[in-house]
């Protein structure tokens, strides 16, 4: 006699079924969610210069706006780079901001430049600092991946900036006083709001 063997799905309890669901659902939310927090927005120039607030009491001055003329760019917060650098190095745009802190009579510089590659912004980075007459004189900047620090402080006047580059982009902080200035900003400050806006724009695309 032959035998046969029926083999009967269990049926799942509704409330079983409902939490399933329900775990799936916020499984998949935290998962979209933790996509959009490794995946930086977009970013425009404006975007990536210090507010005020940022770097002690200084603000910016005027309107910045943003230059994708290399020829005008190279006459003005070029750093100063060439027009023939700027054009090898893909030179996309720039945008300068000046700041000031009237009160202590110190001059500030937020600058953001886009260029065609992180390779080039590498390079960019490199005439800047090489290109500017206080290059001899470095001190490290932790925090800020390749970053330079260069500048000095002579008795009550200096100019130290911090440059970096992060992905297409060239940044440069820097501040400037002269010997009226009433506590102006220690190396420590400078690299403290070059860092902040590091954290800021890091590994953010072109807006």
């Amino acid at each position: 006699m032959l035998s046969l063997t029926t083999r009967v799905r269990p049926v799942e309890n509704p409330v079983t079924m409902r939490r399933s669901l329900w775990i799936a659902v916020i499984v998949g939310l935290l998962v979209c969610t933790a996509v959009a927090l490794a995946s930086p927005g977009p970013m425009s120039l404006p975007q990536r210069v210090l507010h005020a607030g940022d770097f002690l009491g200084l603000k910016p001055v005027g309107s910045p706006r943003v230059d994708s003329n290399a020829a005008h760019w190279s006459t003005t917060f070029a750093s100063p780079t060439d027009l023939t650098t700027l054009e090898q190095e893909g030179f996309v745009a720039g945008l300068g901001e000046h700041l000031h802190w009237q009160a202590n009579d110190v001059d500030g510089l937020s600058v953001a430049s886009q260029v065609d590659s992180a390779a080039h912004a590498r390079a960019y980075l490199k005439s800047i600092y090489l290109s500017d007459p206080s290059s001899e004189r470095r001190f490290p900047v932790s925090g800020i991946p390749g970053a330079i620090g260069f500048g000095s402080i002579v008795g009550n006047q200096g100019g130290i900036n911090v440059v970096f580059a992060d992905g297409d982009f060239v940044y440069l902080v820097g501040a400037g006083w002269g010997p009226k200035a009433k506590d102006p900003p220690t190396k420590a400050q400078l690299i403290a709001a070059a860092t902040l806006l590091y954290h800021r724009v890091h590994n953010h695309p072109a807006g």
